[in-house]
């Protein structure tokens, strides 16, 4: 009697957010140094930022329980949130947290805002099979630049779009297993309450995976328009990503 023998379907889950930055960037001003401390200390009295550290030029916060750091500095101010949570509630704080720090500092316009929204969509894929799939899907096929090439290991896909006249974003994409993962997002540990959290947190990310990395950029912002910006940039990354990894898998023409 043949033994038959179990395939194991191929899956990919959709799109999880994995970590949101936002960063501001504006003109240097003396006036900066007097309204750091008044924007601390709402970030710890309103927004639960207990842990902080400050220095002669900047200070840094973190809420170590929902792993989140902010950083303010005299050319502007950058936010992380690196526990994954619902991409609504992720945006709003995000949102309100930049119209505080505007209203503190007394900015009305920034040289430059940006956010960040990296996500990671799971697959029981081996690596060198998701390599094969972004071949597949983002380049054309060229036997002359295979005898050019050697053995490819790792391959990725950047492109740069303009969604207006106002702001556009860089994507980047591909497979990734876990030890990448840490290789290029740099994580503090002072975002967590010990070791062993950080070590959990390791571990939550999946084995391998497909991975997509949206940074919109926005120049030369009116302080006013910027929580609009973070909320329609978004909309337009969740719906990208999951296009973006739905083409993976199914193709298109």
């Amino acid at each position: 009697m043949a033994v038959q023998q179990q395939s194991t379907k191929v899956t990919q889950r959709e799109p999880e957010l994995r970590r949101l930055i936002a960063e501001c960037r504006h003109k240097p001003t003396l006036a900066f140094y007097q309204r750091m401390d008044s924007l601390g200390t709402s970030l710890v009295d309103d927004y639960a930022y207990a842990d902080w550290q400050r220095g002669a030029t900047m200070l840094k916060l973190q809420d170590r329980d929902k792993h989140r750091s902010f950083q303010v500095g005299h050319r502007g101010f950058s936010l992380s949130i690196d526990e994954p949570v619902t991409q609504g509630k992720a945006c709003s704080h995000v949102r309100r947290l930049i119209e505080t720090a505007s209203q503190k500092l007394d900015a009305e316009s920034y040289e430059r805002a940006g956010v960040r929204f990296t996500y990671v969509c799971e697959s029981n894929k081996k690596f060198s099979d998701l390599c094969a799939d972004v071949e597949k899907r983002f380049f054309c096929k060229s036997t002359t630049l295979s005898r050019i090439l050697d053995d490819v290991n790792d391959v990725g896909f950047v492109v740069d779009c303009k969604c207006n006249d106002k702001w556009g974003y860089v994507m980047r994409l591909g497979p990734m297993v876990r030890k990448q993962w840490f290789e290029v997002q740099d994580y503090s540990e002072k975002t967590f309450r010990s070791e062993i959290d950080f070590q959990k947190f390791q571990q939550s990310i999946p084995e391998t995976f497909f991975y997509v990395d949206i940074d919109y950029g926005y120049q030369d912002a009116e302080a006013k328009d910027v929580g609009p910006f973070v909320e329609d940039a978004s909309t337009h990354a969740r719906k990208l990503a999951k296009n973006v990894s739905e083409y993976l898998v199914k193709g298109g023409v």
